[in-house]
């Protein structure tokens, strides 16, 4: 089973909630010039809140009626306006029928809960629980509420190595491929022509295909975050050749400069404290999937004429070819991670419904085998009696 639950099938846009208030698109207040969030259009008070994966605006857990027990179990999240196909981003959503994805374009996505009813962590992988406590303790619960059968513990206990009990209650003739040789008639009857077998196997031919694609993907996410990584560290280390470069009609007000420099960076002076970032935010959704063009320097130096320009704007440029560049964008705050979490999760559910689909496939084959040999032995009969 995936560690990701849609929430409902989104194809056609879900009306606003009768508590959500009509779209505004206000960011910030005229009076106190503060940032402005949520549906509530109120200024962040550190009070707890969950940021849309659609607008990528921040919406208190209280407005948009989400207990806050649930704040680990969200994956991906879509506030009303998204959902309503309101705002610019839902618009660009795709809702074509015919699109893979159309069913979960505008949904909120969950991981999965612990088990445990009263535990409201998200499972550990390749679990129903959030700890090995917490399954220990949920199956003490179900045994507690069970009868125990003692032939059967008998016969469990009884079995003298670990390979026996492991293989206790298993019966390999309806376990292996059953040759086409024996009744090669009613091989194609049953076994050949069984249509949920054929439908099993095409669903795990087509879900191995979409594997490599996401791999692809988590790679190229990861080939655009060393490349930001690059830029950093060539800003960085233009930043420092900028303070190094002395000009020879001033080498004697360069050495004092450089002396109160190294003297302010031992007390860690003020003036240290207010020197400009280069360390940006980095995030941009096309380069994430797509990648970029722009070679390190190329960028650096439209970030420089943009840095320029800035100092004497009021409305500074935040976005060079669609990138940010805040240096401190609560925004797109731990974008890196979240986007590595959001392949693995789509990584790890294809790789548990391939799982699955192979359980429900033997599954399958031991109920056509048991019919295989039941009519098998049926016909033999018949044709004594004849």
């Amino acid at each position: 089973m995936s560690h990701i639950q849609t929430q409902t099938n989104c194809i056609e846009n879900i009306p606003l909630p009768s508590w959500c208030p009509a779209f505004s698109d206000k960011k910030i207040d005229s009076k106190t010039n503060e940032e402005l969030f949520c549906i509530c259009k109120k200024p962040d008070s550190g009070e707890l809140m969950v940021g849309c994966d659609g607008c990528y605006d921040w919406y208190h857990f209280k407005c948009v009626h989400i207990p806050e027990k649930f704040q680990h179990l969200i994956f991906k999240y879509y506030c009303p306006y998204c959902q309503a196909g309101i705002t610019k981003a839902s618009k660009n959503k795709s809702h074509n029928l015919n699109d893979k994805n159309f069913s979960t374009a505008l949904c909120t996505q969950w991981k999965r809960k612990c088990r445990l009813p009263n535990c409201y962590e998200p499972c550990l992988e390749k679990s129903k629980y959030c700890s090995k406590q917490h399954g220990m303790l949920f199956m003490q619960t179900v045994m507690d509420k069970t009868t125990t059968n003692e032939e059967i513990v008998t016969a469990m206990t009884s079995r003298k190595t670990v390979s026996e009990f492991q293989n206790f209650g298993e019966d390999g003739f309806i376990k292996r491929d059953i040759s086409k040789d024996i009744d090669i008639t009613l091989y194609n009857e049953l076994i050949s022509n069984d249509n949920l077998l054929k439908d099993l196997n095409a669903i795990i031919n087509d879900t191995q295909l979409k594997l490599p694609d996401l791999n692809q993907k988590l790679a190229k996410l990861q080939s655009y975050i060393d490349w930001i990584n690059q830029v950093r560290l060539y800003l960085q280390s233009s930043d420092n050749e900028t303070v190094n470069t002395v000009d020879p009609q001033q080498a004697s007000t360069s050495q004092i400069n450089t002396k109160k420099r190294k003297n302010n960076k031992r007390s860690g002076s003020k003036n240290s404290k207010h020197k400009k970032s280069t360390n940006i935010c980095g995030y941009c959704q096309e380069c994430i999937e797509n990648g970029t063009t722009l070679s390190v320097e190329d960028f650096s130096n439209k970030y420089k004429t943009v840095m320029e320009n800035n100092a004497n704007s009021t409305e500074p440029q935040t976005l060079i070819d669609g990138i940010c560049i805040k240096p401190r964008c609560i925004r797109h705050q731990d974008w890196v991670s979240m986007e590595f979490d959001r392949y693995n999760y789509q990584i790890e559910s294809l790789e548990h419904n391939i799982e699955r689909t192979k359980l429900l496939i033997d599954t399958r084959k031991e109920c056509l085998n048991i019919q295989f040999f039941e009519q098998l032995k049926q016909k033999q009969l018949e044709q004594k009696v004849i």
